[in-house]
Parts: C-alpha cells; structure tokens; sequence
C-alpha cells in the first residue's frame, strides 16, 4: 500500500520489515495449532508436513502466506482426515485426532513428496540434548521418544533438519 502512493509513504517515515517465518517456525506454527486443537502429528507426517514447508518456503514469492499458508495448510490436512476416515467401520479418538501423511497436501507438491516412498529417501539431523551426540533417523520416527545410543538419554525428536538420501 505504503510503495503504490508516495504521498502516503512519506507520512510514515517509520517502517518495519517482518522477515518470513523459517520453515521449522512454520511447522512450529502448524503444530501449536493441532495441540490446541487436540490433533497428533507425528512420524510421516511430520516428515512430509517438513518437506512440504521447505519446498514452498524455497519457491516462495513477495506473496508469500506464512502464517496464513500454514492456517490453510492445516485447515485442509483436517478436511483430508475426515474425508479419510469417514467410511471407517469403527472411530476412535486416536483417528479422528492424528495426522497420517496422506493429511498433509499442498496443489503442485513434487511427487517425491506425496507418499511415503518418496519420503523414506530423505534423512532427518538432530542431536542429543544431553551428550550432543549427532543423529540420524528417518520420517517415521519424527515426534517421538528415542533413546541416545551413547548416553541413554531419552528425548522427543522434534523438527529437524533433513537430507536427501543417495
């Protein structure tokens, strides 16, 4: 608004820049809102939901959501579950409440990231909070407890940085 009218601009001499939330923010933003909303994310989900951010946060534009991407992102991978699981013979809260990765879906996704094939070729980075000791997992176990193999600490693994694998 302010670069379409000079005359407006220069009465606001004052002007901040809000950076683009990371990708991991975003996933963060996206995870806020399932606990608040009494939804699970975890393992190819959380997986497929990082690939997904990284890849539009990378092809982003001056249009870019953000927090707004990630409401839409969300309110979508809730229509997905329903649609999926309202033929099932019998519900319980554990489905009606978790995210799969067939959930997560952005129009024009690359087909690496749609199924779980595609996504069991990437590797996640994390480490021990505890030793430090660097970790490699795959998508399935993103948010859930491991156990460090060099001190036996036990953590949840969160959002981490990943790699495509060979």
């Amino acid at each position: 608004l302010l670069k379409s009218n000079p005359g407006l601009s220069s009465r606001f001499p004052h002007h901040i820049d809000f950076p683009d939330y990371t990708p991991i923010e975003l996933a963060k933003i996206f995870e806020l809102m399932a606990v608040r909303n009494h939804y699970h994310i975890r393992g190819w989900a959380r997986a497929k939901l990082q690939l997904v951010l990284h890849w539009l946060f990378d092809k982003r534009d001056r249009h870019f959501g953000n927090g707004r991407l990630v409401r839409n992102l969300f309110e979508l991978a809730i229509r997905r579950l329903a649609n999926r699981v309202v033929e099932l013979p019998k519900l319980t809260r554990n489905l009606l409440s978790r995210f799969e990765a067939e959930d997560i879906f952005i129009e024009d996704t690359p087909d690496s990231m749609l199924d779980v094939s595609g996504l069991s070729s990437y590797q996640f980075h994390t480490s021990c909070p505890d030793c430090q000791q660097s970790i490699d997992v795959s998508g399935e176990l993103l948010g859930r407890r491991v156990k460090c193999k060099k001190c036996d600490h036990k953590f949840r693994i969160g959002w981490c940085d990943f790699s495509k694998g060979a």
